[in-house]
């Protein structure tokens, strides 16, 4: 099982955490104003197949 807590503080701030959360919903918001013609074309650009990585 995950530990959700533990009785240890956190010496300091969780900046890359912080960071990667905010990239990700940044390029939601990003991805969710495309017109739906581009969506695909980025999606074929930058998408990963996983039959065509392996």
């Amino acid at each position: 099982m995950i530990p959700l807590r533990d009785t240890i503080p956190a010496r300091r701030f969780p900046i890359v955490n912080t960071a990667i959360i905010g990239l990700n919903v940044l390029v939601f918001l990003f991805e969710s104003a495309l017109p739906s013609a581009q969506l695909n074309r980025l999606i074929l650009a930058w998408g990963l197949v996983p039959a065509q990585f392996w």
